[in-house]
């Protein structure tokens, strides 16, 4: 009888131990996706503040047609942002491109944001914006 108690427990003790290795297993997996998801977040935000300065920049100057890229540090990342004028948009419209870039750990993250602005009213105001994650 004492030696099945032994066996009883020991496995019990086994099942336990595989299970508590899952649960840190999953814990741990779960940690690092919610850390990437974050980052990504994170990196986006930086691209779209980089069409805020864009635009900031552009002011209230309908005849600027296109500037050449700028980058700025902000938040923790490189943001580096342009305007042109594609001959696919109205006189009164410039095609913004915002590329944010972070460093986390031992991966880079970038993410790029266009946007379409259009001069009225005497500003510059955003009419579409697209976001790629790369």
């Amino acid at each position: 009888m004492g030696t099945s108690k032994i066996i009883l427990i020991s496995g019990i003790y086994v099942v336990l131990g595989l299970y508590s290795f899952g649960l840190n297993s999953a814990d741990e997996m779960q940690s690092k996706e919610s850390l990437s998801t974050a980052q990504s977040i994170q990196t986006e935000q930086i691209a779209v503040s980089g069409i805020s300065l864009a635009v900031a920049y552009m002011g209230n100057n309908s005849t600027i047609t296109s500037f050449s890229p700028i980058t700025k540090s902000t938040m923790g990342g490189i943001v580096t942002y342009s305007a042109s004028n594609p001959a696919s948009l109205s006189s009164t419209e410039r095609e913004i491109v915002s590329t944010a870039t972070m460093v986390c750990g031992s991966a880079t993250m970038q993410v790029k944001t266009t946007a379409v602005v259009q001069f009225n009213k005497g500003l510059w105001r955003i009419t579409r914006l697209y976001t790629q994650n790369s």
